[in-house]
């Protein structure tokens, strides 16, 4: 499937997620069909610790509308390599960001991010419980523990609050499509169903 799905190609996206999902379900994986880098797609893991949730907050990020404008959360992760299954630059990210290993992190969904005039994201979403290592200072910004139940409350996009929700209910795969205008989040469509705002 391609990367960028305006609404009109759901059959293509399941399939996509389907091949993601068979990949980590499985002991091996297709390469070429499981793994497929493309531009402006990103990885991102939520690790939970004793009811926490570890968030990097980056002063130096692009700011968004928030009472501490000074800083921006992010969950560890980044960019896939060339070569990299989505599961492999996860934990690279992660380790390289945090000191952690993640150990059978959970596919748990796709986002995807649209606000013109800047190219569309799509977010690859892994969540996991297991892992090992000592958490070590990261010079992309200050990493953090915050209870689960607090989550909501922090100054963060209203999109991420939606996913954030789904993760907390844990809810099935799920694919979430997240237009915003500016800072203003203006439309929510999950599988392929329309959210109130």
């Amino acid at each position: 499937g391609s990367l960028l799905w305006y609404g009109g190609v759901w059959n293509n996206l399941l399939e996509e997620a389907a091949v993601g999902h068979a990949q980590y379900d499985t002991d091996g994986f297709d390469q070429a069909a499981a793994s497929r880098p493309r531009e402006r797609v990103a990885v991102k893991g939520c690790i939970f610790k004793d009811g926490r949730l570890l968030f990097l907050f980056k002063p130096d990020a692009a700011r968004r509308l928030s009472i501490a404008p000074d800083l921006e959360e992010d969950l560890p992760g980044g960019c896939v390599e060339a070569g990299e299954s989505w599961q492999e630059a996860l934990v690279r990210e992660v380790r390289e960001e945090t000191g952690l290993t993640m150990h059978a992190p959970v596919y748990r969904g796709i986002v995807d991010f649209f606000c013109d005039p800047w190219p569309a994201e799509r977010m690859h979403l892994y969540t996991c419980t297991d892992f090992s290592g000592v958490m070590t200072d990261c010079d992309e910004g200050c990493l953090e523990w915050v209870d689960k139940a607090a989550v909501q409350d922090l100054p963060i996009w209203q999109g991420d609050k939606i996913f954030f929700k789904l993760l907390a209910e844990d809810a099935p795969f799920f694919h979430l499509e997240l237009t915003y205008d500016g800072d203003v989040l203006v439309k929510a469509v999950l599988d392929g169903v329309s959210l109130a705002l």
